[in-house]
């Protein structure tokens, strides 16, 4: 039986609340593809893809079915595969605590932080917990808390009420799973202070910012990479580059727009234009508009390849979020191009 003793040279880690896969998928080629890339332990950050039965209005998001998940338990029980859970608890609870029923269980500085003072916080996370361990919990020997919003814990009370919070769940429901703390290494005093007022001995730290390409998983003085997935994953490798050749696109989209919207402000509040400025904008927005272009018709590719891999409804949100920025963007700039031309040209 696999454990984290037997530990991975490198680790992937899931954002099913961004990028859900399809069901089919997901019971037959998801555990074959992660150990293609050498991790039979994946970390998963589920969000509102899990078909969670606290709350039946939490059904109205895409999840994954229930048959779905129940039966790929049973399927990898003998360990063959396994799916450490990052559980929503100092971040990531946006999706539950969205509802105003649950508003009295946020914290007061960010509603994707659950306030371990609040009544009913401790008998909530054993609802989260015990909803997930009730289908997959015979493929779980570790787990992880989702702790990216700890800084604004800003009280040590708090911090300490947190840590009592999750002492008391591990107490009851730990055993012998290793658990990790999944936060940023901008909060590791944060951090640290929680992992030490926490009373379980098998504690470690997943950094989910270190680099800001990669993560970094701690096992005492042992650090192993924890590699963020993306799109690219789920395509046959013939088309992964299409995939990094889009992801490439977009940084340099976002660079020409933070470089025409320095020059627009500084001729906007400029006494005087040059017509030398303004052919230079005015050349770099038309390579962006060409540029635009070819992420929407290689957005449209994608989409068709990822088909059958991803929830349909998922791949559009994270293509159409793209271009939908991007073209307000070029609209807002299309404007005060025209405007400045029309400053030079007296009009």
């Amino acid at each position: 039986m696999l454990t984290m003793s037997n530990k991975q040279d490198s680790y992937l880690f899931f954002n099913f609340s961004g990028l859900m896969p399809d069901d089919d998928y997901f019971f037959n080629d998801f555990p074959a593809d992660c150990i293609k890339s050498g991790c039979s332990t994946v970390f998963v950050d589920w969000g509102s893809s899990f078909p969670w039965t606290i709350d039946e209005r939490l059904s109205f998001f895409d999840h994954l079915h229930e048959k779905t998940i129940s039966a790929f338990s049973r399927r990898y029980s003998d360990g063959s595969f396994r799916i450490i859970p990052v559980f929503p608890f100092a971040g990531g609870m946006d999706f539950i605590l969205s509802f105003p029923s649950y508003c009295h269980l946020r914290n007061k500085n960010s509603c994707c932080l659950l306030n371990p003072e609040a009544a009913g916080a401790k008998s909530f996370l054993d609802e989260v917990t015990g909803d997930y361990f009730s289908l997959l919990g015979s493929n779980t020997n570790n787990i992880a808390f989702n702790m990216t919003m700890i800084s604004h814990l800003e009280e040590r009370d708090k911090c300490r009420e947190a840590a009592d919070l999750l002492s008391s769940f591990l107490r009851k429901e730990g055993k012998d799973c290793r658990v990790f703390l999944a936060g940023c290494r901008k909060d590791i005093d944060a951090l640290s202070f929680i992992s030490d007022s926490i009373d379980y001995d098998k504690k470690d730290f997943l950094f989910l910012d270190y680099p800001s390409a990669e993560m970094a998983l701690t096992f005492g003085e042992k650090t192993s990479a924890v590699k963020p997935v993306s799109p690219a994953f789920y395509l046959q490798e013939r088309d992964k580059n299409l995939m990094y050749d889009y992801m490439a696109d977009i940084q340099s989209v976002w660079q020409m727009v933070r470089y025409l919207k320095t020059g627009i402000y500084r001729i906007k509040y400029s006494s005087s234009i040059s017509h030398f400025d303004v052919s230079g904008l005015t050349g770099y927005y038309h390579v962006l508009v060409d540029l635009f272009s070819k992420i929407r018709k290689t957005a449209d590719t994608m989409k068709t390849l990822l088909t059958g891999r991803l929830n349909r409804k998922s791949i559009d949100r994270y293509f159409d979020s793209d271009i939908g920025t991007i073209k307000k963007e070029i609209i807002l700039i299309d404007y005060d191009m025209e405007n400045i031309n029309l400053r030079l040209t007296g009009g």
